[in-house]
Protein backbone atom coordinates (compact mmCIF):
# COMPACT_ATOMS: atom_id res chain seq x y z
CA UNK A 1 0.00 0.00 0.00
CA UNK A 2 1.38 3.31 -0.91
CA UNK A 3 1.79 5.63 2.54
CA UNK A 4 0.10 8.75 0.32
CA UNK A 5 -2.36 7.33 0.08
CA UNK A 6 -3.75 7.05 3.80
CA UNK A 7 -2.15 10.37 4.25
CA UNK A 8 -5.74 12.44 3.76
CA UNK A 9 -7.36 9.53 6.72
CA UNK A 10 -8.13 11.12 10.02
CA UNK A 11 -5.39 11.55 12.47
CA UNK A 12 -6.67 8.50 14.56
CA UNK A 13 -7.34 6.27 11.32
CA UNK A 14 -3.67 7.16 10.03
CA UNK A 15 -2.14 6.37 13.37
CA UNK A 16 -3.91 3.02 13.41
CA UNK A 17 -3.54 2.05 9.90
CA UNK A 18 0.48 2.48 10.27
CA UNK A 19 0.88 0.63 13.43
CA UNK A 20 -1.65 -2.40 11.59
CA UNK A 21 0.86 -1.97 8.67
CA UNK A 22 4.07 -2.31 10.93
CA UNK A 23 2.48 -4.65 12.82
CA UNK A 24 2.02 -6.64 9.77
CA UNK A 25 6.35 -6.67 8.97
CA UNK A 26 7.29 -7.04 12.65
CA UNK A 27 5.20 -10.20 13.84
CA UNK A 28 2.24 -11.92 13.59
CA UNK A 29 0.60 -10.90 17.08
CA UNK A 30 -2.63 -9.63 17.09
CA UNK A 31 -3.05 -5.72 18.54
CA UNK A 32 -6.29 -5.93 21.21
CA UNK A 33 -8.36 -2.88 21.53
CA UNK A 34 -6.87 -2.16 24.47
CA UNK A 35 -3.27 -2.06 22.68
CA UNK A 36 -4.52 0.67 19.83
CA UNK A 37 -6.14 2.96 22.69
CA UNK A 38 -2.47 2.82 24.37
CA UNK A 39 -1.43 3.78 20.79
CA UNK A 40 -3.90 6.70 20.95
CA UNK A 41 -3.34 8.33 23.79
CA UNK A 42 0.36 8.43 23.35
CA UNK A 43 0.46 9.67 20.20
CA UNK A 44 -3.29 11.09 19.69
CA UNK A 45 -2.80 13.35 22.87
CA UNK A 46 -4.43 17.18 21.15
CA UNK A 47 -7.68 15.62 19.83
CA UNK A 48 -11.26 15.07 21.17
CA UNK A 49 -9.53 11.48 21.75
CA UNK A 50 -8.30 12.60 25.14
CA UNK A 51 -10.59 14.87 26.72
CA UNK A 52 -10.08 15.41 30.94
CA UNK A 53 -13.13 17.47 31.20
CA UNK A 54 -15.38 13.84 31.18
CA UNK A 55 -16.28 12.13 33.75
CA UNK A 56 -14.02 9.20 33.81
CA UNK A 57 -16.64 6.68 32.98
CA UNK A 58 -17.59 8.94 29.95
CA UNK A 59 -13.95 9.24 28.88
CA UNK A 60 -13.03 5.69 28.63
CA UNK A 61 -16.75 4.92 26.59
CA UNK A 62 -15.77 7.74 24.61
CA UNK A 63 -11.93 6.20 24.02
CA UNK A 64 -13.43 2.96 22.95
CA UNK A 65 -16.16 4.09 20.80
CA UNK A 66 -13.68 6.81 19.05
CA UNK A 67 -11.21 3.69 18.68
CA UNK A 68 -14.00 1.07 17.49
CA UNK A 69 -15.38 4.32 14.87
CA UNK A 70 -11.68 4.74 13.66
CA UNK A 71 -11.64 0.87 12.95
CA UNK A 72 -14.79 0.29 11.42
CA UNK A 73 -14.48 3.10 9.30
CA UNK A 74 -10.89 1.97 8.78
CA UNK A 75 -11.89 -1.54 7.39
CA UNK A 76 -15.09 -0.40 5.02
CA UNK A 77 -11.35 1.89 3.60
CA UNK A 78 -9.32 -1.06 3.22
CA UNK A 79 -11.34 -3.51 2.08
CA UNK A 80 -11.40 -0.73 -1.15
CA UNK A 81 -7.44 -1.61 -1.44
CA UNK A 82 -8.20 -5.25 -1.01
CA UNK A 83 -7.77 -6.15 3.01
CA UNK A 84 -9.89 -6.92 5.61
CA UNK A 85 -9.64 -5.75 9.29
CA UNK A 86 -10.67 -8.37 11.36
CA UNK A 87 -12.25 -6.75 14.34
CA UNK A 88 -12.68 -8.17 18.01
CA UNK A 89 -11.73 -7.02 21.59
CA UNK A 90 -8.23 -9.01 21.84
CA UNK A 91 -7.58 -9.81 18.26
CA UNK A 92 -7.38 -6.70 15.62
CA UNK A 93 -5.37 -7.92 12.84
CA UNK A 94 -4.81 -6.98 8.85
CA UNK A 95 -5.34 -9.66 6.53
CA UNK A 96 -5.68 -9.69 2.40
CA UNK A 97 -9.01 -9.03 1.07
CA UNK A 98 -10.95 -12.40 0.42
CA UNK A 99 -14.39 -13.09 -1.71
CA UNK A 100 -16.40 -13.80 2.58
CA UNK A 101 -15.76 -9.89 2.87
CA UNK A 102 -16.45 -8.44 -0.21
CA UNK A 103 -19.53 -6.55 1.12
CA UNK A 104 -19.61 -3.31 3.27
CA UNK A 105 -19.92 -4.41 7.25
CA UNK A 106 -22.60 -1.73 7.83
CA UNK A 107 -24.79 -3.71 5.14
CA UNK A 108 -24.17 -7.33 7.22
CA UNK A 109 -22.69 -6.25 11.03
CA UNK A 110 -25.14 -4.65 13.29
CA UNK A 111 -21.86 -4.06 15.35
CA UNK A 112 -20.46 -2.16 12.91
CA UNK A 113 -23.28 -0.05 11.98
CA UNK A 114 -23.77 1.04 15.67
CA UNK A 115 -20.10 1.87 15.49
CA UNK A 116 -20.14 4.01 12.46
CA UNK A 117 -22.57 6.24 13.91
CA UNK A 118 -21.12 8.74 15.68
CA UNK A 119 -24.64 10.15 16.82
CA UNK A 120 -24.13 6.94 19.53
CA UNK A 121 -21.23 8.37 20.81
CA UNK A 122 -22.76 12.26 21.12
CA UNK A 123 -26.13 11.33 23.03
CA UNK A 124 -23.99 9.30 25.08
CA UNK A 125 -24.12 10.00 29.43
CA UNK A 126 -22.37 8.42 32.20
CA UNK A 127 -26.38 6.80 32.87
CA UNK A 128 -26.16 5.19 29.64
CA UNK A 129 -22.78 4.18 29.75
CA UNK A 130 -23.07 2.17 32.97
CA UNK A 131 -26.83 0.67 31.54
CA UNK A 132 -24.88 -0.50 28.52
CA UNK A 133 -22.31 -2.13 30.94
CA UNK A 134 -25.47 -3.91 32.96
CA UNK A 135 -26.91 -5.12 29.81
CA UNK A 136 -23.67 -6.51 28.50
CA UNK A 137 -23.09 -8.56 31.71
CA UNK A 138 -26.59 -9.90 31.79
CA UNK A 139 -26.17 -10.93 28.23
CA UNK A 140 -22.94 -12.40 29.11
CA UNK A 141 -24.74 -14.65 31.92
CA UNK A 142 -27.77 -15.71 30.05
CA UNK A 143 -28.61 -17.48 27.00
CA UNK A 144 -27.04 -14.83 24.70
CA UNK A 145 -23.95 -15.38 26.24
CA UNK A 146 -22.15 -18.14 24.04
CA UNK A 147 -22.07 -15.00 21.08
CA UNK A 148 -20.45 -12.72 23.41
CA UNK A 149 -17.85 -14.71 25.25
CA UNK A 150 -17.11 -16.40 21.32
CA UNK A 151 -16.74 -12.74 20.69
CA UNK A 152 -14.36 -11.95 23.39
CA UNK A 153 -12.15 -14.58 22.60
CA UNK A 154 -12.16 -13.66 18.64
CA UNK A 155 -13.69 -16.97 17.69
CA UNK A 156 -16.70 -17.68 15.14
CA UNK A 157 -20.27 -18.89 16.21
CA UNK A 158 -19.29 -22.80 15.06
CA UNK A 159 -15.93 -22.96 17.19
CA UNK A 160 -15.72 -26.04 19.21
CA UNK A 161 -14.79 -26.62 22.61
CA UNK A 162 -11.44 -27.79 21.46
CA UNK A 163 -10.61 -24.06 19.55
CA UNK A 164 -12.41 -22.12 23.08
CA UNK A 165 -9.76 -23.77 25.09
CA UNK A 166 -7.23 -23.39 22.94
CA UNK A 167 -7.57 -19.52 22.10
CA UNK A 168 -8.02 -19.09 25.40
CA UNK A 169 -4.60 -20.18 26.71
CA UNK A 170 -2.91 -18.69 23.92
CA UNK A 171 -5.00 -14.98 24.78
CA UNK A 172 -5.02 -15.69 28.51
CA UNK A 173 -0.53 -16.29 28.03
CA UNK A 174 -0.47 -12.95 25.97
CA UNK A 175 -2.35 -10.79 28.34
CA UNK A 176 -2.10 -12.18 31.38
CA UNK A 177 -0.63 -9.24 34.00
CA UNK A 178 2.48 -10.95 35.48
CA UNK A 179 3.59 -10.56 31.45
CA UNK A 180 2.60 -7.04 31.20
CA UNK A 181 -1.41 -7.95 30.25
CA UNK A 182 -4.26 -5.76 31.10
CA UNK A 183 -6.06 -7.05 34.22
CA UNK A 184 -9.48 -6.19 32.84
CA UNK A 185 -8.95 -8.18 29.45
CA UNK A 186 -7.72 -10.84 31.47
CA UNK A 187 -10.75 -10.72 33.72
CA UNK A 188 -12.64 -10.49 30.60
CA UNK A 189 -11.20 -13.59 28.91
CA UNK A 190 -11.21 -15.61 31.63
CA UNK A 191 -15.38 -14.70 32.67
CA UNK A 192 -15.77 -15.75 28.87
CA UNK A 193 -14.14 -19.47 29.03
CA UNK A 194 -15.97 -20.23 32.11
CA UNK A 195 -19.67 -18.71 30.22
CA UNK A 196 -18.11 -20.85 27.48
CA UNK A 197 -17.31 -24.05 29.37
CA UNK A 198 -20.93 -24.68 31.04
CA UNK A 199 -22.74 -23.69 27.10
Amino acid sequence: MNPDEYLSLPPLQRVLLQHLLNQERVDSTPYSEYDLIKILRTECPDTQWSSTTLPPELRLFTEHFLTMHSLYSLREWLAQRNYHLAISPLSITLQPLSPTYGRTLADTDPVAEYYLDIRNLEHMTVDEVNRLLASFWTRLNHQGGRESALSCLGLQHDATQEEVTRQYRKLAHIHHPDRGGNSDHFIALREAYETLKHK
